[in-house]
């Protein structure tokens, strides 16, 4: 372990807690717009519960403690891109072949098309940071330089 790795750690720590207290909210605002779009569809509720519930606990644990977050954090935030980008590929194909331009999209539809945006952004520069932090180059500081003196008489 190199001179500053705690702090390495730490501030990724501090990063984590910060992306993933954004994410929060942006998921409860998915549940709700999911909730009033399709009420009889339990389980497009249930995931964004499900990942604003894994959010809400690496920020606690992230609180609790400073280091040990890296892996957990890269593996939620690469889930949270996936299915960010999955539940944005209805937009993106109807785009791409102009649908929207002759069917305007609803409210709902521009709220799940901006949440989803949000949440991929935010997902990919956790990642990116997280990447950042692990891939960095850290300079060894040399330790202290012991000189041994001989007496010749």
């Amino acid at each position: 372990m190199s001179v500053g790795d705690g702090d390495l750690e730490e501030r990724t720590t501090s990063i984590v807690r910060w992306m993933n207290t954004i994410r929060i909210p942006l998921y409860l605002c998915v549940t709700w717009v999911q909730f009033n779009i399709l009420s009889d569809d339990v389980g497009t509720v249930l995931v964004p519960l499900g990942l604003a519930f894994l959010d809400t606990i690496m920020v606690i644990w992230g609180n609790r403690r400073k280091t040990g977050l890296g892996l957990f954090a890269f593996i939620l935030s690469s889930l949270s891109l996936g299915i960010a980008v999955y539940s944005l590929q209805p937009f993106i194909g109807g785009f791409m072949i102009g649908w929207y331009s002759s069917h305007p999209l609803v409210i709902e539809q521009l709220l799940m098309l901006y949440l989803g945006l949000i949440v991929a952004l935010v997902s990919l520069a956790e990642i990116v940071a997280l990447l950042n932090e692990s891939l960095k180059f850290k300079e060894k500081t040399p330790g202290p330089v012991f000189e041994i003196r001989t007496y010749e008489n």
